[in-house]
């Protein structure tokens, strides 16, 4: 009876260090939730909630570029897709349209007139700069390119935007891949890229090639396996944390005291490769994905185009909000030796070309951030890519037989 009682004793002792525990952190939660709260109710008045690209000078006078951002983060985010991790959930807007494939609305010749012409069928490849992050859907690299081919040169031109956030080239030529295993082929398809490349790089220490945020991906493999069932308590502890107000406060307090994240400290301090080392690499595989890519079109009889775009680092003649947003991240000297680097890696290649100073000596605004820009870039951009793109598909209108209808 005596061991009995002692045993309730303890099972009591410890329901009430337990419950006591819950209801602390609880409180501090509810506390939590209280000052974040009054920080949001303070942010909303004073504007420090609504998207700082609102505030580009490149949008001049415009209305609508509030409720564009706005729109823009409530999209309803990305789904997993077979071998590029990543694509849009299919979702209608007033900016923006995801068709159920992931893939951004574009510009279309066969809805607007119903043409009849024969039509060139061009695919698009890049990252967000490319998906037209900035940019209404009529807006975009693809969508202009395709009004200017049917506007000044009567090409009825059927082009659809792969492009997708943060994918570097090597998603992009997969990408392709599956959509030639499909069926779906193309006369001809054309790669935007180097931001992703570099970054995506300088973020996985010098490994070029390898998706952003590989090391999610690296931690969630096999997370259902009976064997790793304890990662799964602790991945689900760790997301319920990060998802708490509690965090939100103590992340705050770090990024204040640190300039850090808070769950980066366990980590250590992260040391990224000196820039010409990342420049080598990135050249390295991006240079081999234009080969395979190349190869590609050889065999299933398409043509090619490689460009390597700008950032606001090659802009010579900057508006002030583009000093601004200049500033000094670092990223500079990364993007800089990797321009460097693709261009030595690719001379001599015909379809490759580095139009990083597409905007040199112009000063009007174009950039809302460091590497996107206002409908007006883009079209600085598709007008660059229509030099090479219309002598391309004149020679492909020309032999009728090589035009899939």
């Amino acid at each position: 009876m005596t061991v009995l009682r002692a045993v309730i004793f303890h099972i009591r002792n410890a329901w009430l260090i337990c419950g006591i525990t819950i209801l602390l952190l609880l409180g501090v939660e509810l506390v939590s939730y209280v000052l974040v709260s009054i920080r949001y109710v303070l942010a909303s008045y004073e504007g420090i909630l609504i998207d700082p690209r609102t505030r580009a000078d490149g949008y001049g006078n415009t209305t609508w570029a509030e409720a564009y951002f706005k729109e823009l983060a409530s999209l309803p985010g990305f789904k997993w897709h077979p071998y590029v991790y990543w694509r849009r959930v299919p979702s209608k807007g007033h900016f923006f349209n995801i068709d159920k494939d992931g893939l951004r609305k574009t510009w279309n010749a066969m809805e607007q007139t119903h043409s009849e012409l024969p039509r060139v069928r061009i695919f698009m490849m890049g990252g967000s700069t490319m998906w037209g992050t900035g940019a209404r859907d009529e807006e975009t690299i693809p969508s202009i390119l395709a009004q200017l081919l049917m506007r000044e040169h009567g090409i009825n031109a059927e082009v659809t935007n792969f492009g997708a956030s943060a994918y570097v080239s090597t998603q992009e030529a997969i990408a392709l891949l599956r959509e030639l295993q499909r069926g779906n082929m193309p006369n001809l398809v054309v790669f935007y890229d180097g931001v992703n490349d570099t970054s995506g790089a300088y973020l996985s220490k010098g490994v070029a090639g390898l998706p952003h945020n590989e090391s999610n991906r690296e931690r969630e493999f096999n997370l259902l396996h009976p064997n790793q069932i304890r990662h799964l308590y602790k991945e689900a502890l760790l997301v319920t944390f990060k998802s708490s107000y509690t965090f939100q406060i103590l992340q705050s307090l770090v990024r204040r005291t640190t300039g850090r994240d808070l769950l980066s400290l366990r980590d250590g301090r992260f040391v990224p490769p000196p820039p010409n080392q990342i420049a080598t690499e990135v050249a390295r595989v991006y240079a081999w994905n234009v080969k395979l890519v190349q190869n590609l079109g050889e065999i299933y009889g398409f043509r090619t185009l490689f460009y390597w775009q700008p950032t606001v680092y090659a802009k010579d003649k900057l508006t002030p909000y583009e000093q601004q947003i200049r500033g000094d991240d670092g990223m500079k000297p990364y993007y800089t030796e990797a321009t460097t680097a693709v261009k030595t890696q690719l001379s001599g290649v015909d379809s490759f070309h580095d139009i990083t100073g597409v905007f040199s000596g112009d000063a009007r605004p174009y950039f809302i951030d460091d590497v996107h820009v206002t409908a007006a870039g883009n079209e600085i951009v598709a007008r660059r890519m229509l030099r090479d793109v219309v002598p391309i598909t004149q020679e492909l209108m020309a032999r009728r037989g090589g035009i899939r209808r």
